[in-house]
């Protein structure tokens, strides 16, 4: 079975409460649903949130769509395991495809969903494009270096690796298998938590983030302007 599974909480730092605002008659999270629902591998779609009021705020009807209430996490991707855990089998592919992304192209994720099926040794697989120069000194912007199998080696929401002639963003949907999500959950904690940024904890602990570079703008939703400009698309 293919899960996308679309981490969600209401409350966010950078926008408030960005899921449940409004752009061309719908929220946000539903435009996001609505792209997500668009993936020729998807067998459901979930919505996974702490908040009623994200659930409440969902319009869209589709029989692979469901809303799950679940308890509180310090990440999408804990969100995931924890709710899932009891569904999935190791086989399994789940994509975690964050809910202030609603322009990624979903052929991108079918892609993705059908290399990791033949490629045992890769853990996570994720999704970058070349930066632009605005994106370097935005620190809303996650930069990610790459060794030469486009592995990733790190990521960063400084401008890395410094002065190279190339820059990658990282666009915030990863794919796993079942037996993936499965290991999350028991391995370390991240020792450099000034980042914030999950996946640092998946490298710390020698997973395999394999990274497709694909062309596409920034597409995440993360501060007010980037939602200002959505609605006015």
């Amino acid at each position: 079975m293919n899960i996308i599974a679309i981490p969600a909480r209401l409350h966010s730092t950078r926008c408030h409460q960005k899921l449940i605002r409004q752009a061309a008659g719908r929220s946000l999270i539903d435009h996001t649903i609505i792209t997500a629902l668009l993936s020729q591998h998807a067998d459901r779609v979930l919505v996974l949130s702490e908040d009623q009021e994200i659930l409440d705020a969902i319009t869209v009807k589709h029989s692979k769509l469901a809303g799950i209430l679940t308890g509180k996490s310090d990440s999408g991707t804990n969100r995931i395991a924890m709710a899932l855990t009891d569904e999935i089998h190791e086989h399994d592919i789940v994509v975690n495809w964050q809910g202030d992304e609603p322009f990624f192209n979903p052929s991108h994720v079918d892609m993705a969903i059908e290399h990791i099926k033949t490629k045992r040794r890769i853990a996570v697989e994720t999704f970058v494009s070349e930066a632009k120069h605005c994106d370097l000194d935005n620190v809303n912007v996650v930069k990610v270096v790459l060794n030469s199998r486009n592995e990733a080696i790190y990521f960063s929401r400084l401008n890395v690796p410094y002065k190279a002639e190339k820059a990658y963003i990282h666009h915030g949907i990863y794919v796993f298998r079942g037996s993936t999500l499965f290991d999350l959950q028991t391995i370390h904690p991240l020792h450099n938590v000034s980042e914030s940024l999950e996946q640092l904890r998946w490298i710390e602990n020698q997973m395999l983030i394999q990274c497709h570079i694909i062309n596409a703008f920034k597409s995440g939703i993360d501060v007010d302007e980037d939602f200002d400009k959505f609605q006015q698309n």
